[in-house]
């Protein structure tokens, strides 16, 4: 392998190959390195429509257009004693959200960056970052070829850590806190099929999902957990998130995790009358907790931690992508300024730090509940809030409205002088379930 180079960019999610395609794009010579093989799994499939002027940085907006992911036109949230119903296109986006399979669209991002310059290196696992001087770094790699297994370092000026949850730098610098606000468990699987609604008032069969488009349905369960439903091309994707206090409620819901998953989707009054098959996509139901955290660094030494490597709030508003593309694209930026300007790198990273910190905090404080949330968090959130174009904000008050979950959050919203207004369709929960079996 060849080991020089300007930056070495770890993990090959949205983060990591919108970072090194763009700095490719700039000259740079840009190594990616991915521990496993495209196209290969991971979960988040909903994504809002923000997305698109990243892909357009990119230059690959054609082909996940091509792709034909299945298109998402807003969401369905019921919460409490009522349904709401938001339409994307009521806040200014001319162009589709989707649901989409993310091996697939990781695949095409990764592909992409190697079409645009990028030495891309997958089966190879990157173990540590040494950090040698200002502007001199080592990342340490083990790489699997077949039946070989090869070490080696690669030599480079900057490093971008976007390893997702394993989080390599948080962890190397004992950096990574847990949220005490999320101290949830996601539990998640694929069902063959399942109905859905593309509006508030219109049910739909599994096989109609490419004429009436779906919108990401969202039901609470319990006091602050939920459950997500994502139609995607061949499955539908249903996650369970469920409070701490309410596990050993779950263990009783039978002898194994399927059955009892199985059994929690069923029991839940609203989307119980979406099923059609309990046949699960290989059978399998994954899991993971306390899954959200943030780094107490985003840039450390000559690194700077981009998406989940960075922090991870909640995907119940599907901005988990969304942070990865803007942080890939924000630290692009800073390593650009950083290798013109080698003298000026600390202060670029420190800017770097103080916008991507105000981004999590803006995320977390949407969507944890609102105990958790201090004037000082919101105050945090000042820059990310100021940043956002007045529709961005206008969905942002109507998303925080529909879980109900932080309602101290809109009235600090309103001081900034947008106005308190929801953009959303509603029902009573009574009454959105008495319509079932009438639009069938």
């Amino acid at each position: 392998m060849e080991n020089n180079y300007d930056v070495v960019v770890i993990g090959g999610g949205p983060g990591g190959s919108t970072a090194s395609t763009l700095l490719a794009k700039k000259g740079y010579k840009v190594a990616l390195l991915e521990k496993e093989e495209h196209p290969r799994y991971t979960v988040g499939e909903s994504l809002i429509p923000h997305f698109w002027r990243y892909t357009d940085m990119l230059g690959v907006s054609e082909k996940i257009l091509d792709a034909n992911f299945i298109v998402k036109t807003g969401g369905v949230v019921s919460w409490g004693d009522h349904v709401r119903s938001v339409r994307l296109s009521d806040f200014g986006f001319d162009r589709p959200a989707l649901h989409v399979e993310r091996a697939e669209f990781d695949d095409i991002l990764f592909k992409n960056a190697q079409e645009k310059g990028v030495d891309t290196f997958e089966n190879t696992l990157a173990q540590e970052i040494e950090t040698v001087a200002p502007g001199v770094s080592k990342v340490h790699y083990t790489s699997r070829q077949g039946d070989s297994t090869d070490k080696g370092t690669f030599n480079c000026k900057f490093v971008i850590d976007s390893t997702g949850q394993a989080t390599l730098m948080g962890k190397q610098k004992d950096m990574k806190v847990f949220d005490d606000g999320f101290r949830f468990h996601a539990f998640w699987a694929y069902y063959k099929e399942m109905d859905y609604m593309s509006s508030l008032d219109r049910y739909c069969r599994f096989s109609e999902r490419r004429t009436h488009f779906p919108q990401t349905l969202v039901t609470d369960e319990g006091e602050w957990g939920w459950i997500w439903q994502i139609v995607m091309k061949d499955s539908v994707s249903v996650g369970l998130i469920l409070e701490r206090e309410n596990m050993n409620k779950f263990k009783e819901k039978g002898k194994d995790l399927k059955s009892r998953f199985l059994r929690t989707i069923r029991e839940n009054d609203i989307l119980s009358n979406f099923i059609t098959t309990e046949d699960i996509v290989d059978d399998k139901i994954y899991s993971v907790r306390d899954y959200s955290y943030k780094t107490k660094e985003h840039a450390v030494g000559n690194t700077v931690l981009v998406g989940d490597a960075a922090a991870f709030v909640d995907p119940i508003n599907s901005a988990g992508v969304i942070m990865a593309f803007y942080s890939g694209y924000f630290a692009s930026w800073v390593l650009d300024k950083s290798l013109q300007s080698p003298d000026k790198a600390k202060s670029y990273f420190d800017f770097y730090q103080k916008i991507v910190s105000s981004k999590f905090n803006l995320f977390r404080a949407i969507a944890v509940p609102e105990k958790y949330i201090s004037q000082e968090t919101l105050a945090a959130c000042q820059q990310a809030f100021r940043l956002l174009s007045e529709n961005e904000l206008q969905l942002l008050m109507t998303q925080i409205s529909l879980t109900q979950r932080a309602e101290n959050v809109p009235e600090f919203v309103s001081k900034l002088g947008v106005d308190k207004e929801y953009r959303f369709d509603e029902m009573s929960r009574d009454s959105f379930l008495s319509n079932f079996g009438v639009n069938a």
